[in-house]
């Protein structure tokens, strides 16, 4: 059934030491202070064992538990003596909605890609070279971390960029930050879309912030339609792990067809590529929708 701010209600089951806007803040404090201490840590193992594969895993590891999953838990535990219910980490999500979330990743990429391609064309980025330099250190540190193109190296970087990435983000963003703005009554619609937007914005990757943002919106609606903060989880991880696979696919010299050009021309086949795309990721989206109001 559909989210309402009603979980958020101050009565005998969520008794809370916060008001949700003092909870707001202290998402902050903690996000800000974590920040500090994993800039640190990164700064202190770089400087003794050098910016290696092995060195920035372990840093990613330590900024997904440290800066997205400790201020989300910590906050929740102030907020409520139900800290797992507040994050919406109790309802499972059903084998149907899970199946259909993965079936609407694979059916928006043609459709993201249309998109990508669009921003990273913008006029006006063009004039901020900051914003191509930060792009580029970006790919070459992911490119680092993905280590060698084995097979061992894979399963590490799934787990790591895929999974663990997946659910700390979307535990912040999602289970923390959207769920809080909803606990200050903000219109359910303008809290999910200001949450996509900070989320694109917290990635400092501008030529992808358009797509970003709009993944960002589906993830919050799929946590809104079905109270779970898992199908977001999922969307997300299976999203990052296709992305892993295909660097790791592309770092291997494999000339497999790359998953981020299709539909990204004006061909024929593109265009039908594109259509198909928006078409299936409509009908699914309404799928999951009906679903979940059953």
């Amino acid at each position: 059934m559909e989210m309402t701010t009603t979980s958020c209600q101050m009565n005998n089951r969520y008794s809370t030491a916060l008001r949700p806007g003092l909870g707001l803040g202290l998402l902050f404090c903690i996000f800000v202070l974590m920040m500090v201490l994993v800039g640190i840590l990164s700064q202190v193992i770089t400087a003794k064992f050098g910016a290696t594969a092995g060195t920035l895993r372990i840093m990613a590891v330590a900024q997904d538990v440290f800066l997205f999953m400790v201020p989300p838990i910590v906050t929740a535990m102030m907020m409520t003596r139900y800290p797992a219910e507040f994050l919406e980490l109790m309802t499972a999500p059903r084998w149907n909605r899970s199946l259909l979330t993965i079936a609407l990743v694979l059916a928006s990429i043609p459709l993201l890609n249309v998109i990508v391609e669009w921003n990273k064309h913008v006029e006006f980025l063009s004039q901020w070279t900051w914003m191509q330099e930060m792009e580029d250190a970006a790919n070459a540190t992911m490119k680092v971390m993905m280590g060698e193109p084995t097979a061992g190296s894979l399963l590490v970087s799934v787990l790591i960029f895929g999974v663990l990435t997946g659910l700390a983000e979307e535990l912040f963003f999602r289970g923390g930050l959207q769920k809080l703005l909803l606990c200050m009554r903000m219109n359910k619609h303008v809290a999910i879309w200001l949450t996509a937007v900070i989320f694109s914005l917290c990635h400092l990757q501008f030529y992808g912030f358009v797509p970003r943002m709009l993944m960002g919106a589906c993830f919050g609606y799929l946590m809104m339609w079905s109270g779970s903060l898992w199908l977001p989880v999922i969307a997300h991880a299976f999203n990052n792990s296709m992305v892993t696979f295909t660097t790791w696919l592309a770092d291997r010299g494999t000339t497999v067809s790359n998953l981020d050009y299709i539909g990204t021309t004006l061909s024929p086949i593109d265009i039908t590529w594109v259509v198909v795309s928006v078409v299936l990721t409509a009908w699914i989206l309404r799928m999951i929708y009906t679903l979940s109001k059953n």
